[in-house]
């Protein structure tokens, strides 16, 4: 019984990992978009776009805007629970 819970765990576990990881690609393409987006933002006349496009374009755009203030934040929060001297290591016991 006890071993099934801990396989259960694990599965979750590997389901939120994999999750977060799939998120987290998906700020980065649509943060990517965005930048491609801000750099070109008037698209190649042989795409022959219908004017509604340009409103679902702008409201994309918004959305990844957030991602990326969610991914920012996301960071932020991830900074913080992190040690506040990253470049001083613990110091190694000698094995001698």
């Amino acid at each position: 019984m006890f071993l099934l819970q801990l396989l259960q765990q694990q599965q979750q576990q590997q389901q939120q990992q994999q999750q977060q990881q799939q998120q987290q690609q998906q700020q980065q393409q649509q943060q990517q978009q965005l930048i491609y987006s801000n750099l070109f933002p008037v698209p190649p006349k042989s795409w022959k776009l219908p004017p509604s496009s340009l409103f679902v374009s702008g409201f994309a755009a918004a959305a990844a805007a957030a991602a990326a203030e969610a991914a920012a934040a996301a960071a932020a929060a991830a900074a913080e629970t992190l040690p506040t001297t990253p470049g001083i290591l613990p110091e190694r016991t000698s094995a001698s």
